[in-house]
């Protein structure tokens, strides 16, 4: 999304697909635009969520992000800063300190699903859909559990992430052993266009 929002600000794309998070940070110029300065862009279409997965590996004896202190997790990704910002407000919620979890970086998602599939790691954020079918396909390949938040643990993290995350819940049995309902943070998925975009074109 961030590097959507720059290529659309050189004039170099027209039109893109965005994190809802991207946009607010954009359009409010804070955190990774700050920098940068205020980006006119229209928001056209939105479109599904795009929830915060938190997968852990059965095997790892993780029942709750309270079991995160000296694993190995991938929670970070410099192409998408809100796998970071999921991963700081878990473990603040949690009152885990960074340094107590093995904090992971990966450049995309199957690079994450890989090392969970391989046990290079114990748990990952993962940002997907709801029946997203790599993630159908993880479930069916590995025993995985998704972690899911409290209310309470949930709205501190929400608080923490800022205004473009909501809480999303799946229901049991979306996924192959999913016994549970699961609450996590996620994202509106929207189609953006530069200000100067025609609106008839865009119609």
């Amino acid at each position: 999304s961030d590097a959507n929002v720059r290529a659309m600000k050189d004039k170099k794309i027209d039109l893109a697909m965005l994190n809802a998070h991207a946009i607010a940070s954009c359009y409010m110029v804070i955190e990774q635009y700050a920098k940068i300065g205020k980006i006119p862009l229209r928001v056209f279409i939105q479109g599904q969520e795009s929830l915060r997965y938190i997968i852990v590996r059965r095997a790892s004896g993780i029942k709750s992000p309270a079991d995160l202190k000296g694993k190995k997790f991938i929670g970070k990704r410099r192409a998408a800063v809100d796998v970071e910002m999921t991963t700081n407000a878990m473990l603040k919620a949690y009152n885990l300190s960074r340094e107590s979890v093995n904090v992971l970086e990966t450049a995309e998602t199957n690079e994450s699903l890989d090392a969970l599939k391989t046990g290079a790691a114990d748990g990952a954020v993962i940002q997907a859909a709801v029946r997203a079918s790599n993630l159908m396909e993880l479930a069916r390949d590995i025993d995985i559990n998704f972690l899911s938040f409290p209310d309470d643990k949930l709205q501190m993290m929400l608080q923490d992430l800022g205004p473009a995350f909501h809480k999303s819940v799946v229901p049991a049995g979306t996924y192959r052993d999913q016994s549970h309902v699961i609450q996590l943070p996620y994202l509106l998925t929207c189609i953006v266009a530069r200000s100067d975009f025609q609106e008839d074109l865009a119609y």
